[in-house]
């Protein structure tokens, strides 16, 4: 437990006619007792919130006794109370080029922070469990590979723990934009999302493309409505994705810019088959890399490839075409100038996709 943090301490009697009890507290395993506050029921139970000290023990318990009969009395299990940082979120987004979710968070200045632990949120609500663990020094930032964000919304926490294994209580959920799509009355596209949650602010940008072209803003509604209908979509393939200006910036310490918009899934009318793709065997190295990383393609990689490499907000830093690949062939390329930090490697062959994670140390 948290130093100045609330803690609700609830209680049953037997006799509901005895309401006037006194809830002690100790901080060290009983040894010593401190009156906290008069602990009135009313019928059979009561509850008391009590915001923490500041202090760091492990042997901090609470009791409550009738103040006519004290013998009559309960006791808490030990619990502890220290000071610690917190790690809240500071934005989820959703890559449109990868489809997976992105997860950033500040760091703060800590000396207890071992690792962080990033929590996802199962198919039990409330229940969470750890999909990565990152290291102090590393650049507190993470892509959910086994996300979709097409699929779903979800889920997210940021906790931590220290080098004697000890897990820290993690900050509130962040919850992901899913924007979903269906066709209106004369070409109509009607939008539906849900609500980010995590920070406040004010508006939705919705975003708009035809075919291969660039997202442009067409329209920006208030945060308190999650629809939106385009009387005015153009016909072909249209796109959309719906957006937020974070308020702030979200500086991870480790790149020049940070991070500062929450977008959605990418939706459409236009339905992509996935069946019967496969994987573009290929392997980089050196892991991490420093001033450059080399690709040796696999047995399945022929012909014309595109290759991006994008850092994890999904912007592209490198990208280019090769033609003529054969399998075994390897192509290296400059990393000296890239921040450090981790970034995604694209790969795309006939039709097939591949992904793989790079890491830049210098």
């Amino acid at each position: 437990m948290n130093v100045y943090s609330p803690l609700t301490i609830s209680w049953t009697v037997e006799n509901s006619y005895s309401d006037n009890c006194d809830l002690e507290f100790s901080t060290d395993n009983g040894e010593t007792w401190a009156f906290l506050n008069n602990a009135t029921s009313t019928g059979n139970y009561g509850s008391y919130v009590w915001t923490t000290p500041n202090l760091n023990s492990e042997e901090c318990v609470i009791r409550i006794r009738d103040i006519y009969a004290f013998t009559s009395m309960d006791t808490s299990a030990a619990f502890t109370i220290m000071p610690f940082p917190e790690t809240p979120l500071c934005m989820v987004t959703a890559d449109s080029l990868t489809n997976y979710n992105v997860i950033v968070w500040e760091k703060p200045a800590s000396g207890l922070i071992e690792d962080f632990l990033v929590y996802r949120e199962t198919s039990q609500a409330n229940v969470y469990e750890v999909i990565d663990t990152v290291g102090y020094n590393e650049e507190p930032v993470v892509t959910d590979f086994g996300s979709n964000p097409a699929l779903r919304p979800y889920r997210y926490k940021v906790g931590f723990m220290d080098s004697e294994n000890r897990v820290f209580p993690a900050g509130d959920y962040h919850q992901t934009i899913h924007l979903t799509i269906s066709q209106g009355i004369g070409g109509n596209r009607n939008l539906i999302w849900t609500p980010y949650t995590g920070f406040d602010f004010s508006s939705y940008n919705i975003l708009r493309k035809t075919g291969s072209g660039d997202f442009e803003q067409i329209a920006t509604i208030s945060s308190s409505f999650s629809s939106y209908t385009d009387f005015d979509a153009p016909s072909g393939d249209v796109a959309y994705i719906v957006a937020i200006d974070r308020p702030g910036v979200c500086n991870t310490g480790l790149r020049e810019n940070g991070y500062t918009q929450v977008r959605s899934n990418e939706a459409s009318l236009n339905l992509a088959s996935v069946a019967g793709s496969k994987e573009v065997n290929f392997s980089v190295y050196p892991v991490p890399a420093n001033d450059r990383i080399s690709i040796q393609f696999g047995d399945n990689a022929m012909g014309s490839i595109n290759l991006t490499i994008t850092d994890v907000t999904g912007r592209i830093i490198y990208s280019g075409e090769y033609s003529d690949v054969r399998p075994g062939q390897v192509y290296s390329i400059s990393t000296s100038e890239y921040t450090e930090g981790l970034y995604l490697l694209n790969l795309i062959s006939a039709g097939n996709r591949s992904i793989k994670k790079i890491v830049v140390r210098h």
